[in-house]
């Protein structure tokens, strides 16, 4: 076996370290091995690539993923994020209450297949790192320092006990790891039991969200503070708006919204 002098001239370990030998990763979509710190997300570098959407091809309001035309070997907005800042075209029709928007990827192809899994029993450990995915991306974003809180949307108890968790709480939690901000778990709590949002058609999903949420016992906090809402998904921004509006009736400022994932193109 090993003697003392062995032992001696090992070099020290981590906590950090020895997780990542004991315990290799591996990539959450295409379950390759995984060559990097064990705290980082669990998404290896091609996948990430190939679902990511470049902050400047996405609506600056509503997140939504904006045209592209190819030219040589790049592809080009047709509508730059610039020209975004009040929203795209179809977002201008609307009265959102929150201010911008920022997402992982667009809702589609494996991005789409785990991002649906986040919601189901026993994946709570993947929307967390969904979560610290989503942190990487708000970095990229400038603005991420002029806000103070997390706040992610509600589910009724009903859904939380069937699944165990609130994955937007947990992708919340993973976002902290990134970005030093803290957690209002409390300041919107569900109301009333709604038909999910993903089985309903767009002016259906207007009317299902009304009166599902509410400000809860810790919406003091939101009081002159700018605070970002952490969901999932975004399709119609109905969800998000309701919680939004809501925010502001609380004294907030200003609300971003960040998402996994953003349903839809322009």
């Amino acid at each position: 076996m090993f003697d003392g002098d062995f032992w001696r001239q090992a070099p020290a370990l981590t906590v950090t370290e020895l997780a990542d030998l004991l315990f290799p990763c591996h990539c959450l979509l295409c379950e390759q091995a995984l060559n990097q710190p064990f705290h980082a997300p669990l998404y290896c570098e091609p996948c990430r690539l190939q679902i990511t959407t470049p902050l400047d091809g996405a609506c600056y309001r509503c997140g939504i993923r904006l045209p592209f035309r190819i030219a040589g070997e790049h592809d080009v907005p047709l509508v730059t994020r610039h020209q975004t800042m009040r929203g795209c075209p179809d977002c201008r029709r609307k009265k959102w209450a929150f201010d911008r928007t920022v997402a992982v990827a667009s809702y589609e192809g494996r991005w789409r297949e785990h991002v649906y899994r986040l919601k189901r029993p026993h994946h709570s450990a993947d929307a967390f790192q969904a979560g610290k995915l989503l942190g990487e991306r708000l970095l990229e974003c400038e603005w991420w320092t002029d806000y103070q809180m997390l706040v992610p949307l509600p589910v009724h108890w009903r859904r939380r006990f069937i699944r165990g968790f609130n994955q937007a709480e947990k992708i919340a939690e993973g976002i902290a790891t990134v970005l030093p901000l803290p957690i209002a778990t409390r300041a919107l709590v569900a109301d009333r039991y709604a038909r999910k949002q993903g089985t309903l058609a767009a002016s259906a999903r207007l009317i299902n969200v009304q009166n599902t949420m509410k400000l809860g016992p810790d919406a003091s906090m939101l009081r002159q503070q700018q605070v970002i809402l952490v969901d999932d998904v975004l399709t119609t921004g109905a969800t998000a708006n309701v919680a939004a509006r809501l925010c502001r009736q609380a004294g907030t400022k200003r609300v971003a919204v960040a998402v996994v994932a953003r349903a839809g193109r322009f």
